[in-house]
């Protein structure tokens, strides 16, 4: 063989035999990439940037299966579909150009599984220079690695239609949208862990994030299992050169207090108990942004905050990581609670022990709190009844020790703090409490 044309798609294989082809034949090598609906464009931008690599000569040409109605059909043959497009085109370019022979990257493990594109091939005289090599992919990636091929490690990648089930019709519009949620994903872990680290890990990165489906809840990126992944592999450096200040954006969509009281009880539960409130807007239709300052030499861990603020049914809708070492988080407090309220129901009485916080109750539908002072306490009430927004209904102080307290409970509530109005020493003993309607 003197001169070749390679179907060149980005993997391991291909990659190999184009690399190995164009040291033995220098200019007489051709690396050919298809410009289809179901190759995404970072692969094709990955095609040519490894072309650039090895110094062979690269062109894309379009193909045309979508055009194909048993190719739209997704057949479990969709892939013989799909090959016979490719080699038919490569063909036309291999007879203008005057390039004899045609390869691909099929190696002998292929031979076992299910490959419909194998008939493809050699229906339209491919040649698999790895197969006639006896290569399997272990000594494919072996050989990348001694040649020094940046994707020596690089996983598998199945075009955007094996998304789609067999079966369910395949069009333009679904390739788009899959290709538009596996971009987000890959540009949002860019984001998360710096270009620096994401190009340095890439193959990794495109390894653990291979199920893209397994990050998504529904349309949204899940963050928790995002974060999990990148954690659990050593990608997510948080340390910073030195400590400084750092900024922390938060923004929510719904009962600005409540989210304010959930987002200062998770960055506590983390240990940061000081930091600057740099501004505090809210616009009057639900919606939040809190922006704190805080010296530190690790920024806030995310999947740990993340994980704190689901405790609270409030999910991270987007992270974002700005110049200056400045993160953005977006959360949906649609849902949000006050995880460590205790639930007291009606009628039922609660011994609550001594106190190291105010006590901070939700309740059910009740007319009357009764609360008892246990003995040697020295209580001075203080009582906040709050409605399901944490807006503050009323107010009960007195400036006198009481054994006990009946209170009405005002129409609306849900939650009640509980405290004394000099210092929780007062009730070291603790408190008893009982809600009738």
């Amino acid at each position: 063989m003197d001169r070749v044309l390679v179907a060149f798609s980005g993997g391991v294989d291909s990659t190999l035999v184009l690399a190995i082809a164009h040291e033995v034949l220098g200019e007489n090598v051709l690396a050919v990439t298809a410009k289809s609906d179901s190759v995404p464009d970072r692969e094709r931008e990955a095609c040519r940037q490894l072309s650039q690599e090895i110094g062979a000569e690269h062109i894309f040409i379009q193909t045309n299966e979508m055009n194909n109605p048993s190719y739209q059909a997704n057949p479990a043959n969709r892939c013989y579909h799909c090959k016979t497009e490719l080699y038919s085109c490569l063909k036309k370019v291999a007879e203008e150009k005057q390039f004899p022979y045609i390869l691909n990257g099929i190696n002998t493990n292929d031979l076992g599984d299910y490959r419909p594109g194998i008939d493809a091939a050699r229906e339209n005289e491919v040649r698999s220079p790895l197969v006639e090599a006896g290569f399997n992919k272990q000594d494919i990636r072996d050989l990348a690695r001694q040649m020094e091929l940046s994707i020596w490690d690089k996983p598998a990648m199945a075009c955007l239609s094996s998304r789609i089930p067999y079966g369910e019709q395949v069009t333009h519009e679904k390739l788009k949208r899959i290709e538009k949620a596996e971009d987000l994903l890959l540009n949002k872990v860019e984001n998360i862990i710096g270009s620096k680290e994401f190009n340095t890990h890439k193959n990794l990165v495109d390894l653990l994030f291979q199920d893209k489906r397994a990050f998504y809840i529904g349309e949204n990126l899940n963050y928790l299992q995002i974060l999990k992944k990148l954690k659990q592999n050593g990608l997510l450096n948080l340390r910073l050169p030195r400590p400084k200040e750092i900024i922390v954006k938060f923004e929510t969509n719904l009962d600005p207090i409540k989210s304010l009281k959930i987002l200062n009880d998770s960055l506590k539960s983390l240990g940061y108990y000081y930091y600057f409130t740099k501004s505090t807007k809210y616009d009057g239709a639900g919606n939040l942004i809190w922006s704190i300052k805080l010296k530190t030499s690790y920024a806030i861990d995310p999947m740990i905050l993340a994980m704190e603020l689901a405790n609270h049914e409030s999910r991270i809708k987007d992270i974002t990581r700005e110049e200056n070492d400045t993160w953005k988080y977006v959360i949906n407090t649609q849902n949000a609670k006050i995880s460590d309220a205790l639930y007291v129901d009606t009628n039922e009485k609660v011994i609550l022990q001594k106190p190291l916080k105010p006590y901070f109750i939700k309740i059910g539908v009740a007319k009357t709190l009764k609360i008892l002072s246990r003995r040697l306490n020295n209580w001075h009430p203080h009582i906040v009844f709050y409605d399901k927004h944490l807006t503050v209904l009323r107010v009960i102080k007195k400036d006198r020790v009481f054994k006990g307290l009946s209170v009405r409970v005002p129409e609306g509530s849900t939650y009640i703090k509980i405290a004394d109005l000099y210092t929780l020493i007062n009730i070291k003993r603790g408190l008893s409490i009982i809600t009738k309607e």
